[in-house]
């Protein structure tokens, strides 16, 4: 839990590093801190994936939520 927290308030405090205009930007996208964004551009990037994935004619399970 300990070593959790840390990594969070690194992310945190690079998070309140960002220019406030890019900043800005993401907290539109309903991102308020850096675990946040990761989360979001870690599912943008799998879904593209595994459209792509599908495309090619490869069975994709499609997972939860």
């Amino acid at each position: 839990d300990e070593e959790l927290q840390e990594w969070y308030t690194f992310l945190d405090a690079k998070w309140n590093r960002l220019p406030p205009a890019r900043r800005e930007t993401l907290q539109d996208a309903s991102c308020e801190n850096f675990a946040q964004v990761l989360s979001a551009l870690l599912t943008k990037e799998t879904g593209w994936i595994t459209t792509n994935l599908r495309d090619t004619g490869l069975r994709v399970a499609r997972g939860e939520g």
